[in-house]
């Protein structure tokens, strides 16, 4: 990670604070890619979210778990360790998920607190 890279990190994990409800508990906090933008990847006891706060440049989504259709994992493709959320049939892709050795934990931590399929 570059200099830049873990100074734009340092800012989002300093705001995250603020972004969590107080009963909220914190289950899995890594770094990925979304859309070029590095960032933090927060999982909660009650949902998941992306926050990157840069330089005039922010980007940053939650999803309650109720929101999410499908989670899968694709930690051998050429991009390693992406997590990719299906929500209203719409991909969201999470790449370079650091750390990777965490995806599969994440992914079935989130699939646990997803409402039944059907």
């Amino acid at each position: 990670m570059t200099r830049s890279q873990r100074l734009l990190s340092r800012l989002s994990l300093g705001r995250l604070p603020g972004r969590l409800h107080d009963d909220e508990r914190l289950a899995f906090l890594g770094l990925g890619l979304f859309m070029l933008r590095r960032g933090l990847l927060v999982v909660t006891d009650r949902r998941a979210l992306f926050t990157a706060d840069g330089l005039g440049i922010n980007e940053e989504w939650e999803l309650p778990f109720d929101r999410i259709e499908r989670v899968d994992v694709q930690p051998d493709s050429i991009i390693p360790s992406i997590l990719e959320l299906v929500v209203a049939g719409k991909r969201l892709r999470i790449e370079g998920v650091q750390p990777d050795e965490r995806l599969h934990a994440i992914a079935a931590f989130i699939r646990e607190r997803m409402p039944p399929a059907g």
